[in-house]
């Protein structure tokens, strides 16, 4: 009987681009070795253990483990089958990609290389061309900034041929602005004090940023003094508390107070002026009927034509000294007279 003959038929047969389970029996910094119920064992190289570079092999495998592994070679120069289970890898992961594209799933790849109109990184084992123009949500000047970083992105193009993708930053930051400006404007109640950030200024108000939604600050709702320009009181890139007005959850638009909190200049204005009083103010208008002075941000006087004596011909910006001569704070009303 032919003992050598009958051994080897208690093994399985294999053949090269078979796809077989093995038990981890040994890992080094060379790779690691299974026992795959052949003749031999298998070795997998470190380079065939992962796609990436800086991974150990026992970063990926440890002694026991249970892997598959694709045969490339029956026996290499020390007798041991060579297998590879990157390549098992890269089918799951591709489907993992196509699944990814579909649902349009953030994904993560790691930037290499600068090519003509954008750059090339490495997601989950496999290139992906990121175009220039999807890099950031507005423009890069220098492509280099984003070698060796990792970065989110969302696959936008997929060749199930090549197997290559392409992908997004700039829709991976735009979904998820809007899911920030969901969460916020469903979590806002008229009535809430939030922090914000002017973004912009205009002619009837201030846009603020009150967490990834803009709210709009009326000019008439930032101070209760009279102001010309929002940017007589605020800057862009201003930090500021302000009061939801109003939600309009349907368009997305809100509205949005300084002046609700802050204090009111006329609840304490039965403290601060009283008849026969001498103030000194600013003239803010003038009418044919007179000239309004402002006492304080919020509070005007009116100096009624009859009592600017000799000093009639007085203009906006004019610092004046004035006399009280009545308060009314039902109808948040002075009477002035010029001193």
């Amino acid at each position: 009987m032919d003992y050598m003959n009958e051994y080897e038929k208690t093994f399985k047969e294999i053949k090269r681009g078979d796809v077989v389970e093995g038990t981890v029996i040994q890992v080094n910094d060379e790779g690691a070795i299974l026992n795959i119920g052949y003749k031999a064992d298998a070795f997998v190289p470190k380079n065939e253990l992962t796609y990436d570079d800086e991974e150990l092999p026992s970063d990926v495998v440890k002694v026991g483990d249970k892997i598959e592994v694709e045969i490339l070679r029956l026996e290499n120069e020390d007798g041991n089958v060579l297998a590879s289970k990157k390549r098992v890898d890269s089918s799951k992961i591709w489907d993992e990609l196509k699944n990814d594209y579909e649902e349009q799933n953030a994904v993560k790849g790691k930037i290499y290389k600068t090519v003509k109109g954008g750059v090339l990184g490495s997601v989950k084992g496999f290139s992906c061309f990121i175009p220039a123009s999807h890099l950031d949500l507005k423009h890069v000047d220098n492509l280099n900034d984003y070698i060796g970083k990792t970065i989110d992105l969302k696959i936008i193009e997929i060749d199930e041929q090549k197997k290559r993708i392409v992908g997004s930053r700039r829709n991976y930051l735009k979904d998820m602005i809007e899911k920030k400006k969901a969460e916020t404007l469903k979590n806002l109640q008229v009535g809430q004090v939030v922090k914000g950030v002017v973004k912009s200024l205009t002619e009837y108000g201030a846009f603020v940023d009150i967490g990834g939604i803009d709210g709009l600050l009326r000019i008439n709702e930032i101070s209760w003094g009279r102001i010309k320009h929002p940017s007589d009181v605020l800057s862009i890139g201003d930090e500021l508390e302000v009061y939801i007005l109003n939600i309009d959850r349907e368009n997305e638009k809100i509205a949005l107070s300084l002046k609700k909190i802050i204090p009111n200049p006329w609840d304490s204005a039965d403290r601060k002026y009283h008849v026969g009083d001498i103030k000194t103010g600013k003239v803010v208008g003038i009418t044919q009927f007179g000239v309004f002075v402002e006492l304080e941000p919020g509070i005007d006087g009116l100096i009624h034509k009859t009592h600017l004596n000799e000093k009639g011909d007085l203009k906006e910006g004019d610092i004046v000294n004035v006399e009280v001569l009545n308060v009314d704070l039902d109808k948040k009303r002075i009477r002035l007279k010029i001193k």
